[in-house]
């Protein structure tokens, strides 16, 4: 799967997971996201014990969607360097996002998520875009 399409699945769906690690242990966490600019922005509490932490931090977002049906889905992974974004500009046009209504006013910090390395795969039978068969 090649990155637009990547990001086009990823603009579908509203709820991933990150994955970190935490006092050397991996740890992983639902999210609402958005996409902005290509860029993957998520929003955090502060009680999350890593909250001070990500800045800065190589972290991975996951999201998918699965098909229980037709036994057909998908999964995108992004991973690179979190950024606490700070700058009013960037935090109104995501307030701004009706895909992010739902978890921005829950949020006290937003996380931006570069997508340099991203990659996904279909999952199950039958990959709805191509025809092809894919596991």
């Amino acid at each position: 799967m090649d990155r637009p399409g990547c990001l086009d699945l990823l603009r579908s769906v509203s709820l991933g997971r990150i994955g970190l690690s935490v006092d050397a242990l991996p740890v992983i966490v639902p999210v609402g996201f958005s996409v902005l600019d290509d860029r993957i922005v998520f929003g955090i509490r502060p009680q999350a014990r890593f909250a001070t932490a990500l800045h800065g931090m190589v972290i991975a977002l996951e999201a998918d969607q699965w098909d229980p049906e037709r036994r057909t889905g998908w999964t995108v992974l992004v991973q690179g360097p979190a950024r606490v974004l700070t700058e009013a500009g960037d935090l109104e046009r995501i307030a701004a996002l009706e895909a992010s209504r739902w978890w921005f006013a829950e949020s006290t910090r937003v996380v931006e998520l570069a997508t340099d390395v991203v990659s996904g795969r279909w999952l199950g039978q039958v990959g709805e875009r191509s025809g092809r068969t894919r596991s």
